[in-house]
């Protein structure tokens, strides 16, 4: 079995991706208009959404390094098309292809740790986690690093996509074959076989009511507060077209984004200690944040930019040490996979509305459809923080 650092460069290349920070850009300039990019990842969702549901099964009876090859020939073929002839049909066709990739990749690097350190939950699985975590953030930074190239060529960010596509391949087929094992303990501990185990949920509303309302309460915060921070993500990108900002500059701006968004999931990991009372942060931020752009206008996007950073920064590990505190330890996967299918739900629908908004109407158009939602989700957490008034600040089994 290989270390654990080829696990390591394995992660590095599966998140070198720098066209994703400017999609928007390149899309436009080849004729992809705001409404369409939307509907791209409209469709890069479903295809995540619908390629997940078989993902687990296949690792489980065909083998971890099969699904990390077919994942890493869907991350070729998804920039191949991309690449080869920019329009809105093969970029339809690349979404989808990108989507099956991340899809298959899902819960492959937590099962692969698991498979290195063969402690999962202790001391070492914990640490090579957390590593991986910081190598993926790092790598988000670098390849914004990268965006400069794009100043050369505009293609020339999925030529590097390309390139990570190929090594990531190469690095899967030099991955011991593995041979599936039906004993539980040994199975492979996807995100994405949630539907096998709906069974401990309907338990759960039997046995502890209360809690299974607030543990479903708290999923719909997370997916309108995730949906949110993604339309965002791409919001700003059309901003950033608008203002015809230079690849140079927008490379020190993402580079900066991925940067505070790490330090901000950092500093969350040892401030919050699972308050439920910072639920009220991350709305009260977002409707900030969106009242400042429809305030201020393009010309902020800078500090507009750097200020989302620290909000997306914030938002994963505040639910996720919400859902593992609030879960039970055997629903804790689940909570998490159904998390991931309700974000995905919502922004197949969501998304093609705000780019319907941006493009044929305004861009504040769409950051108030964005404010409506953001009003919707802090009424959903004053329910939520209203409701488990019974319970206590850490629910165990």
């Amino acid at each position: 079995m290989p270390s654990v650092y080829y696990l390591y460069l394995i992660t590095f290349f599966r998140w070198f991706n720098p066209f994703i920070p400017v999609i928007a850009i390149i899309g436009h300039t080849y004729g992809i208009n705001y409404y369409q990019l939307f509907v791209l990842q409209s469709v890069f969702s479903a295809a995540v959404l619908l390629g997940e549901l078989p993902a687990g099964f296949l690792a489980d009876y065909t083998g971890r390094k099969r699904l990390l090859c077919v994942s890493s020939l869907f991350f070729f073929a998804g920039s191949f098309f991309m690449l080869v002839y920019p329009h809105f049909w093969t970029w339809l066709v690349g979404e989808c292809c990108l989507g099956l990739a991340v899809a298959c990749y899902s819960g492959l690097d937590t099962s692969l740790l698991y498979a290195y350190t063969g402690d999962r939950g202790g001391s070492r699985y914990q640490r090579c986690e957390s590593t991986m975590q910081m190598i993926a953030r790092c790598t988000e930074a670098l390849s914004a690093g990268c965006i400069f190239f794009a100043s050369w060529s505009m293609l020339m960010p999925l030529y590097l996509s390309l390139t990570a596509a190929c090594c990531l391949f190469v690095l899967a087929l030099f991955l011991p074959s593995d041979r599936p094992s039906n004993r539980p303990n040994q199975r492979f501990a996807s995100r994405t076989t949630w539907l096998a185990f709906l069974s401990p949920f309907t338990a759960l509303y039997r046995d502890d009511s209360r809690r299974f309302t607030w543990l479903l309460c708290l999923l719909a915060y997370s997916a309108l507060q995730s949906v949110v921070l993604l339309s965002v993500f791409f919001l700003l990108q059309v901003i950033a077209s608008l203002q015809a900002l230079s690849f140079s500059v927008m490379s020190f701006v993402w580079v900066m984004y991925f940067m505070l968004s790490g330090f901000a999931s950092r500093l969350s990991v040892y401030g919050f200690d699972y308050q439920r009372g910072y639920l009220c942060m991350l709305p009260m931020l977002s409707a900030l944040f969106c009242g400042l752009a429809m305030y201020c206008g393009v010309d902020y996007y800078l500090y507009l930019l750097l200020f989302f950073a620290v909000v997306f920064g914030f938002k994963m590990p505040l639910v996720n040490s919400l859902l593992n505190a609030y879960a039970p330890p055997s629903l804790r996967v689940l909570t998490h996979s159904l998390d991931s299918f309700f974000t995905r739900l919502l922004f197949i629908f969501f998304s093609p509305v705000v780019g319907y908004l941006t493009q044929y109407v305004s861009i504040d158009a769409g950051l108030g459809l964005l404010m409506c939602t953001i009003i919707l989700l802090i009424v959903v957490t004053l329910y939520l923080l209203m409701l488990p008034a019974g319970l206590p600040d850490r629910l165990s089994d």
